[in-house]
């Protein structure tokens, strides 16, 4: 049974209840995940692993609210569990996405995505599944979460160069432009985001490689 980090479905549950607005959008989270039919000692321990299915199963819940993309920039590095602490204390953003892509298993092999350099943009992509297509939110709560992880690793607002969905183009679509402040590109073939390509040689402000190596154990025991 494919399964998923469980930090990874702890950040969806609590980005979800950072952004809902009232007690009872609080309760709706909390009913979602039994719903969803998530075991709740699985919650309680962040190298713990949930099933795929479940995954799903709770954003096909949470996707019945425009959410994605508040989601998204919550959510940033909270669902990476060890491997985004780690990847906090590296050198450089270059090499701390070079290592998350070694131990991307950790979370989820398909939930990562790749990075190209094209011309002088870093570029992420990945191809969508069509369930979490469907539910359209997951999708853009992702491509908001790569921008949140990107500032968050370098300490720096960096720039969005594009953006490109694999989802028909919404009637709102000017809030995504807003969101991303960057050109929006819809029915794309991929999910991609890009940023400068010069942001690989940033030393990251919370270097430590004392503390990367400990971390990086940590993680590398969990694939």
């Amino acid at each position: 049974m494919s399964t998923v980090l469980a930090a990874l479905v702890i950040g969806v549950i609590d980005a979800a209840r950072d952004i809902a607005t009232d007690a009872i959008d609080k309760d709706k989270v909390d009913r979602a995940i039994t719903n969803a039919g998530i075991d709740p000692t699985l919650l309680e321990d962040p190298d713990a692993r949930v099933p795929l299915e479940q995954h799903i199963k709770l954003w096909s819940i949470l996707a019945t609210q425009r959410i994605g993309l508040d989601l998204g920039k919550a959510l940033g590095m909270n669902g990476m569990g060890v491997v985004g602490y780690a990847m906090r204390h590296g050198r450089t953003v270059g090499e701390a996405l070079t290592w998350l892509q070694r131990l991307k298993a950790v979370i989820h092999p398909e939930v990562v995505p790749a990075h190209t350099i094209e011309d002088d943009a870093l570029v992420f992509a990945r191809p969508i599944s069509p369930v979490f297509a469907r539910l359209r939110e997951p999708v853009e709560a992702q491509a908001a979460a790569l921008v949140s992880v990107m500032r968050a690793l370098s300490g720096r607002e960096l720039p969005v160069l594009r953006v490109a969905f694999p989802l028909p183009r919404p009637d709102d679509a000017e809030r995504h432009d807003r969101f991303f402040g960057c050109p929006v590109t819809w029915a794309a073939p991929l999910l991609e985001v890009a940023f400068p390509a010069s942001a690989l040689a940033l030393e990251l402000p919370r270097n430590d490689p004392r503390l990367f190596a400990y971390l990086a154990r940590k993680a590398e025991a969990l694939a």
